[in-house]
């Protein structure tokens, strides 16, 4: 799992979320579950969904290539629901023992960009 908070300010809309990875294979699907929410005022207090979306990805064809999976409201997790001035929780986790999970490496995370717009 990666866990990342943060709090987006009160003009800023957003508009997709792009997650950076790699993994040494040459082929194969990834699976994550997405948990999205905003909660308290810390981290610690956060409440992050259960459930979540789940979003299967295709690998590149090149080994270690930087691979992008982008959610947004289209692809079934609703960022529109998020208030701004909140603490958003961000859970993002693979399930590699799914049966749409077809990579048998290891992936490595990078990390999370945040496209927006303000109003």
């Amino acid at each position: 799992n990666a866990y990342f908070s943060f709090i987006p300010p009160e003009d800023l809309t957003i508009l997709t979320m792009k997650f950076y990875w790699s993994d040494a294979g040459t082929s194969g699907n990834l699976r994550w579950i997405i948990n999205i929410n905003e909660g308290g005022d810390s981290d610690a207090t956060n409440v992050r969904t259960t459930g979540g979306t789940a979003i299967t990805t295709a690998t590149n064809t090149t080994a270690n290539d930087l691979n992008v999976t982008e959610i947004h409201t289209a692809s079934g997790v609703d960022l529109s629901k998020l208030r701004q001035g909140n603490l958003w929780g961000i859970d993002f986790q693979r399930t590699a023992a799914h049966v749409d999970d077809t990579i048998n490496l290891d992936v490595n995370f990078y990390g999370i960009l945040v496209e927006y717009k303000l109003y």
